[in-house]
C-alpha cells in the first residue's frame, strides 16, 4: 500500500503533463497556427506525459526548491510539446521564439507551478488527514438489542370438514 506521500507524487506528475500538453497546444493556437490533428495530438500528449512522468519520478521534500523545479519541469514540458508541434505543421513556424512568447511560458510556467504545488500539498494533507480518521472509524456497527418475538397469531388453519374424507369408492355401474 502506498503512502499519501507517493501517490501525490503521481498526481503531481499527471497535472505537470496535463498542464504542458495543455499551455503547448494553446500557444501554438494563439500564434496563429491551427489547432493540432489527431497524430500530432497524441505526440504532443505522449511527450508532456513523459516529461510529467519524469518530474513524479522523484520526491520533493524541501519547499525551497519545489517551485523552481516544477517550472523547469513545466517549461521542458511545453518545450517538448512546442517542437512536437512545429515538427508536426504543414506550414514554416519559426523555431526560434519571440521574447513576448519566452515570459508568456515563463509567467504561465510558474503560475502552473504554484497551482500544481498547492494541489499536491493539499492533496498530502487530506490523504493524511483521512489516515487519521480511519484509526477512529469502527468497521463493524455496534450489536443489536435482542428484541423478545412472541408470535400472536395462529399460522395453522382449522380444516372445515363438510364432507367424509376418506377414499372415493368407484362408481356403482362400473362396479356391476
Amino acid at each position: 500500500m502506498s503512502s499519501p506521500a507517493v501517490r501525490a507524487r503521481g498526481l503531481r506528475g499527471g497535472l505537470v503533463g496535463v498542464c504542458s500538453a495543455l499551455l503547448a497546444t494553446a500557444a501554438h493556437t494563439a500564434g496563429g497556427a491551427e489547432l493540432p490533428g489527431g497524430a500530432a495530438w497524441v505526440l504532443v500528449v505522449l511527450a508532456c506525459a513523459a516529461v510529467g512522468a519524469l518530474s513524479s519520478s522523484r520526491p520533493l521534500e524541501r519547499r525551497v526548491g519545489r517551485i523552481p523545479t516544477l517550472s523547469a519541469a513545466l517549461v521542458l514540458g511545453q518545450t517538448a510539446g512546442h517542437l512536437v508541434l512545429v515538427a508536426a505543421a504543414h506550414h514554416a513556424c519559426p523555431l526560434t521564439p519571440s521574447l513576448p512568447m519566452l515570459l508568456t511560458h515563463g509567467l504561465a510556467a510558474v503560475a502552473c507551478a504554484v497551482l500544481v504545488s498547492l494541489v499536491e500539498h493539499l492533496y498530502g494533507v487530506c490523504g493524511q488527514l483521512l489516515c487519521w480518521l480511519r484509526l477512529f472509524h469502527r468497521a463493524e456497527p455496534p450489536p443489536a438489542v435482542a428484541v423478545p418475538w412472541w408470535p400472536t397469531a395462529t399460522v395453522a388453519v382449522r380444516r372445515v370438514a363438510i364432507a367424509p374424507v376418506g377414499t372415493r369408492a368407484p362408481p356403482r355401474c362400473a362396479a356391476a
